[in-house]
């Protein structure tokens, strides 16, 4: 059972985002919801948007941020396996 001072969790549309700032938004609610700081969700947001758009390979400073908080990005249903494979 979710706490009762935390917001709901962002509706999730049957539709994908249609751009990488729409899908950059979504996801920094996804992982803030899960208790990511703001600051560490937008730019994990960022890194995983860019990463679904374009393949982009996200930067170092990202890479640390992905396997520091690995298991809230799990939990957002946002952890993509290649996201470490490359680079």
């Amino acid at each position: 059972m979710h706490s009762p001072s935390l917001p709901s969790p962002p509706p999730v549309s049957g539709h994908a985002p249609t751009s990488v700032r729409t899908r950059g938004i979504l996801y920094c609610q996804k992982l803030m919801y899960q208790g990511v700081a703001y600051g560490d969700a937008r730019s994990l947001a960022s890194a995983i948007a860019k990463f679904d758009a374009t393949g982009r390979i996200p930067s170092d400073r990202q890479r640390r941020l992905i396997m520091q908080y690995s298991a809230q990005i799990c939990r957002a249903r946002l952890w993509r396996s290649q996201l470490l494979l490359e680079g």
